[in-house]
């Protein structure tokens, strides 16, 4: 699962830049004071730079909000595919990405890594803001929201799978027809009462029948997962 951060770009000044990213684990959970203080989690954020202008970057700062509960001996990594120099460096949990000599970026994408905190010891939204600076264009910004899970919780196994017949078992499937109706099914913590189902076209959120798994209206693609107060499935 995948699917716990979300990003937003600002309203009045977006970036030029795309971002996204994941967390290892996939769910991250809390650390209350008296769990083992395990500093196993780790945040990669993928910046997707568009081939419409060779962009000049300045600096990239992300901000963590909720994010960990110290900032202290951190391990901070960059891949840059074209083997760029970068700084990425941090004062508190305040995280700069800036050049170290001059180059041009277009059509690319680089990766930056937090690794080595401990979470928060309760669960909620952490939050990382993003300002953005670059050469010959305004300022931009905006936040990934991430979710931090109650310790225990888990969600993993996530697939669709169909069903060829009335006679034939479920088989997983990277891809359907138009209008097929597939399954969702998953292995997790969460009961069926703790997940809410949301289609495009369907004014209320459903609940699945049982534990770990859902089956679908017809539909075209399946857009996205998430689970509790984050949606699991849309139609579009």
């Amino acid at each position: 699962m995948k699917r716990s951060v979300i990003f937003e770009p600002s309203t009045t000044n977006p970036t030029q830049f795309k971002y996204s990213a994941q967390t290892n684990p996939s769910a991250l959970v809390s650390t209350p004071a008296t769990a083992p203080q395990s500093p196993d989690n780790s945040l990669e954020i993928v910046i997707s730079i568009p081939a419409s202008s060779n962009y000049t970057v300045k600096s990239i700062t992300f901000t963590a909000t909720g994010l960990m509960q110290n900032a202290d001996n951190l391990d901070l990594s960059v891949y840059d595919p074209n083997d760029n120099e970068w700084s990425f460096m941090n004062s508190g949990t305040t995280f700069t990405l800036s050049p170290q000599s001059g180059f041009t970026l277009s059509n690319t994408v680089i990766t930056v890594e937090i690794a080595g905190f401990v979470t928060p010891a309760e669960a909620g939204a952490a939050k990382v803001s993003i300002t953005e600076n670059l050469v010959s264009f305004p300022a931009g910004g905006g936040a990934l929201t991430i979710g931090i899970f109650p310790l225990g919780f888990f969600f993993d196994g996530l697939g669709a799978w169909f069903q060829p017949d009335k006679e034939s078992v479920y088989i997983p499937v990277a891809e359907v027809s138009n209008g097929a109706v597939v399954q969702l099914q998953w292995d997790s913590s969460a009961s069926e009462s703790q997940i809410s189902i949301y289609q495009s076209g369907v004014a209320d959120p459903q609940t699945p029948p049982d534990i770990g798994y859902w089956n679908s209206l017809p539909l075209t693609r399946i857009r996205f997962l998430r689970s509790r107060q984050h949606r699991l499935a849309r139609r579009r």
